[in-house]
């Protein structure tokens, strides 16, 4: 009897225990976590069967300077507005226990990539991954079913960007970085894009790859912007693009109608083409 005194969750029954814990705040189970083995197993055990508390945003970034982890979420209070709360974690593991309390709409998480379970990604909608260790991402990302945005950085390992327009395509990609296998993007990458786009009947909405190097020829571009189903307005930034002034020039004034174009140092370039408004921009020319 003196056990069951120190213990609840011994002295009730485990569904009543799991009832309790179902009405509890996410920071509260956190806390849970730690009282002892019997309270942790029992919780792990069960947590991915609790339902989670409804988050506009969850933002997970790691501090090494401190070498603590900083979650910072945001929990709808009404139509128009929402609460945001920041909490500094200082034990490694704790913070994974605290956000898979919640189901966010958009998650973001920075260095600390490691240890968050698959299926806490199935149903979210923003995806912002930043991996410090080696991940392969096509596992890692596996049961996101509702994607509409993902952006990668880091030490992501994919074995082409095909791979992950076939089998995780949305409408905005950010690629920052060529990953641990050091990728370039190539002409059958983008008609990869493309068939994804075109088949899933979700347009391309933003395009973006950075620090990426480019191994597609001009006739690759000129096939991807005319053969790909694009949004309204579409976002497309590249690290360069493979052609020289002087056809890229002419590319504009035959197949943009632009007759007074002229390139410019920034290259960011705003125009219309097939229905749609393009801002494209490109750090520099690579006549591959």
């Amino acid at each position: 009897m003196a056990d069951e005194l120190k213990d609840p969750a011994n002295a009730l029954p485990t569904e009543l225990f799991m009832r309790v814990l179902e009405m509890a705040e996410p920071e509260d189970v956190n806390q849970c976590l730690q009282v002892n083995r019997n309270w942790n197993n029992l919780i792990e055990t069960n947590l991915r069967f609790l339902p989670r508390k409804k988050a506009t945003a969850v933002k997970v970034l790691y501090l090494p300077l401190y070498n603590c982890v900083s979650v910072v979420v945001a929990v709808p209070i009404g139509l128009l507005s929402h609460e945001t709360s920041a909490i500094i974690i200082h034990k490694d593991t704790a913070f994974v226990h605290l956000i898979r309390r919640y189901f966010p709409t958009s998650i973001e998480i920075s260095k600390k990539t490691a240890g968050i379970p698959d299926w806490y990604f199935k149903g979210i909608i923003n995806v912002s991954l930043n991996f410090e260790v080696a991940t392969d991402l096509l596992s890692y990302i596996k049961q996101a079913n509702s994607m509409k945005t993902l952006e990668i950085a880091g030490r992501y390992k994919l074995h082409s960007y095909s791979q992950l327009f076939r089998n995780k395509y949305t409408p905005v990609i950010e690629i920052h970085g060529s990953g641990v296998n050091k990728l370039e993007m190539t002409g059958r990458d983008l008609r990869a894009l493309t068939e994804a786009a075109n088949q899933s009947g979700k347009p391309v909405d933003v395009f973006i790859f950075e620090r990426v190097l480019v191994d597609f020829n001009f006739t690759d571009f000129k096939n991807f912007m005319d053969m790909t189903s694009f949004t309204e307005r579409v976002i497309l930034r590249w690290e360069a693009l493979p052609t020289n002034p002087e056809e890229f020039v002419q590319w504009m004034q035959d197949v943009v109608r632009q007759d007074e174009f002229r390139v410019n140092m920034t290259h960011q370039y705003v125009f219309n083409f097939r229905g749609s408004r393009f801002h494209l921009n490109f750090q520099r020319f690579c006549d591959n």
